[in-house]
């Protein structure tokens, strides 16, 4: 998959860290001075990766069969934004492969332009059953940015509503 379309795909809905081997949480969070570690490693030039997956099944594949694997969900967006703060040059979707890698470049391309993440958001409740018509409604109508595809046959200004 191109670098560009990851990024478009990847900008809503969440990914999961790999926390194996850190402390256990006790009924359901960690406590004060828990250990926690999210897996990443080494990019092809050497700088820093951090390692995000699609899927739990996927984080199992780094182990040994029988491996138990902790992970965390957290949403794609966040993901990025962590990799940019700890200042990763690598972001690897589901590094067991097939996987694809993000440079900090294309994360910070990503990151700095509108996302749609609440419509995103809103669209795959939707999907679900989790939400309605009315719902979508509400977040078009909030103010804020939004990024809207156009092609050669777009009206500037103008925007087709079905």
């Amino acid at each position: 998959m191109y670098p560009t379309r990851l990024i478009r795909s990847c900008m809503y809905g969440e990914l999961l860290f790999d926390l194996t081997g850190s402390d256990q949480p006790e009924n359901g969070s960690y406590s004060r001075g828990s250990q926690i570690q999210v897996r990443g490693g080494t990019g092809p030039d050497g700088g820093r990766a951090l390692f995000a997956f699609t899927r739990q099944e996927e984080t199992a594949r780094l182990y040994p069969p029988g491996t138990e694997t902790q992970s965390m969900v957290t949403s794609a967006t966040g993901a990025l934004r962590l990799a940019r703060r700890q200042h990763d040059a690598w972001f690897y979707f589901d590094p067991a492969g097939p996987t694809c890698a993000l440079s900090a470049a294309e994360i910070d391309f990503a990151l700095r332009n509108p996302n749609n993440e609440p419509l995103k958001t809103v669209l795959a409740a939707l999907d679900a059953g989790d939400a309605d018509r009315s719902d979508v409604l509400d977040v078009l109508l909030t103010d804020g940015p939004m990024l809207l595809a156009v092609d050669e046959a777009t009206e500037p200004g103008k925007a087709r509503v079905r």
